[in-house]
């Protein structure tokens, strides 16, 4: 784990952990939709897959998409990252 951490001036260890994947689902705990954002460790480009459509998505919108806003309004509000992967 050593190549995950770096020591800090307390001389106390400080976990780095690294996004690297999000599912998440959109909709009611009865129904809703699953898709998922994946980070190519390439060209540091995050890209959505739902169902059979795979594109590159703007990596400033990956956060709003993923974990929403305090605006009750915005067409993510009901869409919550379920599952990260580092």
């Amino acid at each position: 784990m050593n190549k995950y951490m770096i020591p800090n001036n307390d001389y106390k260890q400080k976990i780095i952990y690294n996004l690297k994947a999000i599912v998440i689902h959109g909709g009611k705990s009865e129904q809703g939709h699953y898709f998922s954002f994946i980070k190519d460790n390439v060209d540091n480009y995050w890209y959505k897959f739902n169902d059979e459509h795979v594109m590159k998505y703007d990596n400033n919108k990956v956060k709003i998409e993923a974990f929403g806003n305090n605006d009750n309004n915005n067409i993510y509000h009901e869409m919550k990252a379920y599952l990260l992967f580092y």
